[in-house]
């Protein structure tokens, strides 16, 4: 029994993820266990480190190192919650690009007869529906609007069309 116990015990730590890396843990043991991140943000206060699935998967995880070089928060990033964080007239492009990794896809398009970069993020909005959220700069690079839509991808997958 005890055997038994163990073993599920490890496979349980086995599907762990990034978001799961308790406080205090090492950023080596991390870089050990996921690799190399995406993206490191040093300028941030504390040190941000991004593993994304972008462009086509539809998670990110950021871990925050405290000066210890200690996990001091995990989690996945690319939620409703964690969108809903965005500030129109104050989120910079290296805000947006450090808390929440690369986007999936940049473009410039029209908005409101304006001509604005966006860049989308693939993610589950709701934790169900897979989306894109989008995100539009204005010409300085601050955010002036953002507004999740469904998928193109996954619309072409189910050949609606």
């Amino acid at each position: 029994m005890l055997r038994l116990s163990a073993l599920c015990l490890l496979l349980l730590g086995a599907c762990t993820t990034i978001s799961e890396t308790p406080t205090g843990t090492p950023i080596e043991q991390v870089l050990q266990r996921y690799g190399a991140p995406t993206s490191v943000c040093p300028a941030q206060h504390p040190t941000r480190y991004i593993w994304s699935q972008q462009p086509n998967g539809r998670y990110a995880w950021a871990i925050e190192v405290d000066a210890n070089q200690q996990v001091a928060h995990a989690s996945q990033v690319l939620t409703d919650h964690e969108f809903a964080r965005l500030q129109i007239g104050v989120w910079t492009k290296e805000q947006v690009l450090c808390h929440f990794g690369p986007p999936a896809e940049r473009d410039i398009t029209p908005y409101q007869g304006i001509k604005r970069l966006v860049w989308s993020y693939r993610y589950k909005q709701n934790s169900v529906w897979e989306s894109l959220m989008y995100v539009y700069f204005d010409e300085n690079g601050v955010v002036q609007h953002y507004h999740p839509g469904p998928d193109p991808q996954v619309i072409d997958e189910w050949n609606l069309w």
